[in-house]
């Protein structure tokens, strides 16, 4: 016999059949696999045919669906949400810097999750330029990559538009989770005319089906391409997917030559999902960025 215990609960024992209320509200017997230590017999572990065995807990009579053996549903959803609150309560930091040299500034490329806000909250800096400013600066407009470069010395690549680009702007492309900066050179769009690149490599529509270029049977030369050019190469083969950021107007705040920190909890905040551009704008080799402080404001890092 199974052992009384308050409230008119009768703890079961291994062997016996309880009614098992599913995940999908049916009710089915099934029987005690063990029996938790701790809580007087309330839960226990279910063998359900067929599947895998459940560990549940004992619903009152006095409740909906009384006397039955259910899995804990609020109880989860009150967990899982204590959780996601611990989770986002926990400081989300990164820390980057830069240092510049005879021909470039000391510039720090910092990257953004897809669903996350990047925002700096420290800067130190090193100058020794009078009329140095510290630049901050957020992508904006972004486009996707809808082919691969046959080489990583090419300056042209594919992207999903050309809308918003600039010569003389600023392009970011993140690969594999590394940010590289190029300067638009020119951009445009090959209409119905099929394109061979730089590289003397001829564009193809897929080989599955139509092509992404959106005329042409699988197989033939890709049509009405939009590109764009950069100064120089990225050095890396693209993929398709890979993001293009064009990077906005630029904050400027005056340094001159001496070295400091710039704290706060919101010295600049970049644009949801967009990554971030922190520079010197004196090009220096003893012009550096030893400390970059970022709090991502989300769940999601792009790390």
């Amino acid at each position: 016999m199974a052992k009384e215990i308050k409230d008119n609960f009768t703890a079961p024992k291994v062997g016996d059949t309880v009614n098992h209320v599913s995940a999908t509200g049916s009710i089915t017997e099934a029987k005690v696999k063990s029996i938790h230590p701790k809580h007087g017999g309330r839960l226990v572990t279910l063998e359900i045919p067929g599947k895998k065995d459940v560990e549940v807990s004992y619903r009152p009579v006095e409740k909906a669906a009384g006397n039955t053996w259910h899995f804990a549903l609020l109880a989860l959803c009150l967990w899982l949400a204590s959780m996601a609150f611990a989770q986002a309560a926990i400081p989300q930091f990164s820390t980057y810097s830069a240092a510049g040299n005879s021909s470039g500034t000391a510039t720090a490329l910092i990257p953004c999750g897809s669903h996350s806000q990047a925002r700096v909250v420290t800067v130190n800096y090193v100058s020794d330029t009078s009329g140095a400013s510290l630049l901050l600066s957020s992508g904006t407009t972004a486009y996707s990559s809808i082919w691969t470069n046959t080489a990583t010395s090419a300056v042209t690549n594919t992207i999903d538009s050309t809308n918003g680009l600039t010569v003389g702007g600023t392009l970011v492309l993140q690969h594999n989770g590394v940010l590289i900066a190029e300067t638009i050179q020119s951009y445009g769009n090959t209409g119905n005319a099929s394109w061979t690149n730089a590289n003397s490599y001829v564009y193809t529509n897929p080989v599955t089906s139509y092509g992404i270029y959106g005329q042409g049977p699988a197989g033939t030369p890709g049509t009405n391409v939009s590109w764009v050019a950069t100064s120089a190469a990225y050095g890396v083969i693209p993929n398709i997917g890979d993001s293009y950021y064009i990077m906005g107007s630029a904050t400027s705040i005056p340094i001159g030559a001496t070295t400091g920190w710039l704290d706060g909890e919101d010295v600049y905040s970049g644009n949801f999902g967009r990554p971030l551009e922190v520079s010197i704008s004196a090009v220096t080799t003893t012009n550096r960025l030893p400390v970059i402080s970022v709090h991502y404001d989300a769940l999601d890092t792009p790390y």
